[in-house]
């Protein structure tokens, strides 16, 4: 993933981080015509796999979050992301998710 995001960085020429990561998030909500979109970092810690929030969108905003967290109180196991888990699990590049309610 590193590798492919060092690559976006070349052809953008965007050497700034939370640019390209605010306008890929932009560009994914906007294509996907989706009502929100969140971005995710992933973290594989032995047999457990940790969430932690990037940066969100919605129809009128996209927001980034800063650099500085405080790592253990900003992580959430992906048990709470089932849709994602199993993405993952299946090593697919996308899974459809329709929230209930």
């Amino acid at each position: 993933m590193v590798t492919i995001f060092n690559h976006m960085l070349e052809m953008t020429g965007l050497r700034d981080h939370h640019l390209l990561d605010l306008s890929i998030l932009s560009a994914v909500s906007q294509m996907a015509d989706a009502q929100q979109a969140r971005m995710l970092e992933i973290f594989v810690d032995g047999t457990h796999t940790m969430l932690r929030l990037r940066g969100w969108a919605n129809k009128t905003e996209v927001k980034m979050l800063q650099e500085a967290f405080d790592d253990e109180m900003q992580m959430e196991s992906i048990a709470a992301y089932p849709a994602l888990a199993k993405c993952l699990r299946a090593q697919k590049g996308r899974e459809k998710f329709q929230p209930k309610g």
